[in-house]
């Protein structure tokens, strides 16, 4: 029974690590390309919805313009209250893989992976 409980343990610890994410700001995402991360930054431009087949936010850091493009499909901000045009100027914090396409982006896979904070 010992040795149940302790592999137990063992699990949920090395569960919780895998799954802890480092956190970075939106104008470091360049040195992150590849990586999962948490980004946070602030919403400087909202592109979408329109008529567009997706949603995309600009995000930056202080007043810096280096930052990280999030797109956000259509079958996630068709069902998201806090991902429209109005979120221009807070901030988000979004979970994802970094990736480049002239600059750093993410594709957001699941709501539950973006945050507006207060």
């Amino acid at each position: 029974m010992k040795k149940i409980v302790l592999i137990f343990l063992g699990v949920i610890l090395f569960a919780s690590a895998t799954l802890a994410q480092e956190v970075i700001k939106a104008k470091d995402a360049h040195n992150y390309i590849g990586k999962k991360v948490t980004v946070i930054g602030k919403i400087k431009s909202i592109a979408g919805p329109g008529y567009l087949s997706s949603m995309s936010f600009y995000l930056v850091t202080d007043s810096t313009e280096v930052g990280i493009g999030v797109i956000v499909p259509r079958e996630i901000w068709t069902k998201s209250k806090i991902l429209n045009e109005n979120q221009k100027g807070k901030i988000m914090k979004i979970a994802g893989l970094i990736k480049l396409g002239g600059e750093p982006y993410t594709t957001v896979e699941n709501l539950s992976d973006v945050k507006i904070l207060p």
